[in-house]
């Protein structure tokens, strides 16, 4: 406020500063044009009827003139009249010069002859109060008001405000204080705008901070839990697969489930163990681990192991294809992949209550390999469908993380994938996904 108030001071005085000065100059110019005899006619005119002392003519000339430029008086005056002496003139050589007293000007111009003078013609205008004030005294004064009014404002503000200042700033800094060491007080009553702004900022900081610290504890949490699970699951395996290969009396299909149960556990443990400082491995968002795949058999093997884990309930599930199109592949991580079907089976199973058919259907061209999934569950709400890949969203389950289907599309879209879903109340459900097919094994 008060450089503010500054600024403004010397902006004004330098405007009237150039003020004073454009007046003048058209002050004085409109002064000479009205009041000096510069037309070389009349002056020989003039200077004519003085030689021939014809003094009606001069007259007579001198009153057109002074109709003609509005001028109060004009009269013709001999170069040794007293009136001269009493004119404030700074020069009376010059031809010409303005003369001033009060709020009169006179203009004197020099009548003469082969140099010598006969006189002068004497011109006579009261110009407004405005010019007979002298413009640096008005620029000094209208200086010292401004300063006046500015220390008069000054002084009240600092006086006035002194106090809510002071209350304010201690409120404000108790308030900072508080909620450094945790505690949560209402926010004081703070008059001034600029310290509630400050006040805001900090809350909203202090959140960000919060906020940070609790990812920071999620995440090392998260990867503290990641190394041991995978440590303890790690030996366990190493166990199985060590029976496995003793079992005598096990079918061929049994132990190539085992196998492929097994294989899923031991992958599931060495991705928790390469991504346990990735804040982002949830998302399944590392694209260098593709390979071109087989679809049909990482299918077959998956159908398997869910009629096998839903053996008690009256499922059928069942995959199809044409003979030339089980030889198809796509470029992408079989373990992932295997989890984004596992979950829309484990989705349809939930839909069907236990009971009810699942159809697989892998059909390949050219360019794709399209696999259909569809089910005769309760199916899903109008409503509900815009909402079902965002994440967390859960629909009809119970104590689910809502994470499969964004998962599921997400992989999906970052294998360069389709992904889509149709359903209707009380018919079902239809899964279509379009995988860029890979024409060889690389």
């Amino acid at each position: 406020m008060g450089y503010s108030a500054i600024f403004q001071m010397i902006f004004l005085s330098l405007l009237l500063i150039l003020s004073q000065q454009f007046i003048t100059r058209y002050q004085s110019n409109e002064i000479k044009e009205a009041l000096i005899i510069n037309d070389n006619f009349l002056l020989e005119e003039i200077t004519q009827y003085v030689l021939l002392n014809n003094q009606n003519a001069l007259d007579l000339a001198l009153l057109n003139l002074a109709q003609e430029r509005k001028i109060d008086h004009i009269k013709f005056i001999p170069s040794r009249d007293k009136r001269l002496d009493i004119l404030n003139c700074s020069d009376k050589k010059n031809n010409v010069e303005i003369c001033r007293k009060k709020d009169f000007f006179w203009g004197l111009t020099r009548i003469t002859n082969r140099d010598k003078t006969l006189g002068f013609v004497l011109s006579e205008k009261k110009y407004r109060a405005f010019f007979s004030i002298p413009v640096t005294k008005g620029l000094i004064f209208i200086i010292a008001i401004v300063s006046i009014i500015y220390i008069f404002n000054t002084l009240f503000i600092l006086l006035s405000m002194r106090k809510i200042i002071a209350k304010d700033t201690k409120n404000l800094l108790d308030y900072i204080t508080n909620l450094k060491h945790g505690v949560f007080p209402n926010l004081p009553i703070v008059s001034i705008t600029e310290y509630k702004d400050i006040a805001q900022r900090f809350i909203n900081e202090h959140e960000q901070i919060l906020c940070l610290q609790q990812d920071k504890l999620y995440y090392e949490t998260k990867r503290e839990i990641s190394e041991q699970v995978a440590h303890d699951v790690r030996s366990p395996i190493a166990a199985i697969n060590a029976i496995v290969s003793t079992l005598e009396n096990v079918s061929k299909e049994k132990l190539h489930l085992i196998k492929n149960s097994v294989g899923r556990i031991n992958d599931i443990a060495n991705n928790l163990l390469l991504n346990p400082n990735n804040h982002n491995s949830d998302t399944i968002n590392n694209p260098d681990d593709a390979h071109p795949e087989l679809i049909y058999e990482i299918l077959h093997n998956l159908v398997n192991e869910k009629k096998y884990e839903y053996k008690d309930l009256d499922l059928n599930i069942t995959l199809s294809s044409k003979k030339q199109d089980r030889n198809c592949y796509s470029l992408l991580n079989s373990f992932k992949f295997m989890r984004v079907i596992s979950n829309l089976i484990n989705n349809s199973v939930d839909a069907m209550k236990g009971a009810g058919d699942i159809e697989i259907v892998l059909t390949a061209d050219d360019d794709f390999v399209t696999i259909i999934l569809t089910d005769d569950g309760c199916g899903i709400p109008e409503n509900i469908l815009p909402h079902i890949f965002s994440r967390g969203f859960s629909f009809n389950k119970e104590k689910h993380s809502g994470l499969g289907l964004f998962f599921a599309k997400q992989y999906i879209n970052q294998i360069n994938g389709y992904l889509e879903i149709n359903s209707a109340v009380n018919y079902g459900t239809k899964i279509t996904i379009k995988l860029i097919r890979t024409q060889s094994i690389r």
